[in-house]
């Protein structure tokens, strides 16, 4: 081999460990983003559990009260749409 060639290998082989520093770096960095988001996650999923109760709630007071239908259903709607609103941030319908 010549000195050439070795000089060639060299400069591949530090561009080399110079791009798995860096991948690893973004890994890292991916991974600590990630557990983030978990955690966001569950936060708003225990959100959406407790509106949920007390939307529940909510719907068998109405059930029990003198509401007018009208806005009875008016309350309905809107109760459906944030839980609709929660559900598309968390990507789920359940």
């Amino acid at each position: 081999m010549s000195l050439e060639n070795f000089a060639q290998l060299e400069e591949k082989i530090n561009k080399a460990l110079e791009i798995i520093s860096r991948l690893r770096q973004e890994r890292d960095s991916l991974k600590q983003a990630n557990q983030e988001l978990q955690g966001r996650l569950s936060e708003l999923d225990a959100d959406v559990n407790r509106l949920r109760g007390e939307n529940e709630e909510l719907r068998a007071k109405v059930n029990t009260s003198s509401i007018p239908p009208e806005v009875e259903q008016e309350i309905a709607g809107k109760i459906s749409d944030y839980i609709g609103r929660i559900d598309n941030i968390l990507g789920t319908e359940q």
